[in-house]
């Protein structure tokens, strides 16, 4: 595990793409300095050339590679997840359509152990009214993260570990939890996960 310290400048996270005939071919480059946290992108990698052919072949492999250092946190980390890989997954704009959520979901957070913050996603079937609220151990409310429409399909929030009056928390075990109300049903979905702050 690392330190928790965001990438520097100087700092890079590569990702390389190979087929069962060819050799590693760089297809993404993200820089240590200016990166958005959390980000999600889709790779495409019909135009490839992996081979000297076209890509038709059943087998490859990816990689990540973090390259760096030199700066005063040797060990600054970059988190990946959620790797998914197919073919056409959104085209066009009505392609969307095929990945909208089929439930309701709360997910875990990530990074989970954090420090200084953490995001948060769920899942939203149908337009609902929801709230995401963040409790201590005690069951205290510490901050109310959203609360308001919000539209079909994935969504995230950020918690910086600051509570309601904007102070930093203390280290420990919090949970968040995630109340849906929507016209298509009587009863709101309603569900709690936990997480730790680590400083």
């Amino acid at each position: 595990q690392g330190s928790g310290n965001a990438p520097e400048t100087g700092d890079s996270l590569q990702v390389y793409f190979k087929n069962n005939l060819g050799e590693w071919i760089l297809v993404r480059a993200y820089p240590g300095s200016g990166v958005q946290p959390f980000q999600e992108e889709w790779v495409n990698l019909d135009s490839v050339d992996a081979g000297g052919g076209t890509f038709y072949h059943s087998q490859f492999q990816l990689r990540f590679r973090s390259t760096g250092g030199a700066g005063p946190f040797p060990n600054d980390d970059w988190f990946i997840d959620d790797v998914a890989i197919g073919a056409n997954l959104i085209n066009s704009i009505s392609d969307e359509q095929a990945v909208l959520p089929a439930e309701y979901a709360l997910l875990p957070n990530y990074p989970n152990p954090f420090n200084p913050s953490t995001t948060i996603q769920y899942d939203l079937p149908q337009a609902s009214e929801i709230t995401l609220t963040i409790y201590n151990m005690l069951g205290q409310q510490v901050r109310v993260l959203v609360q308001q429409s919000q539209p079909v399909g994935r969504h995230s929030s950020v918690w910086d570990g600051l509570d309601a009056d904007g102070l930093p928390v203390s280290s420990g075990i919090y949970f968040y939890r995630l109340t849906a109300r929507s016209s298509a049903s009587a009863t709101p979905f309603s569900r709690v996960q936990k997480m730790m702050l680590m400083k």
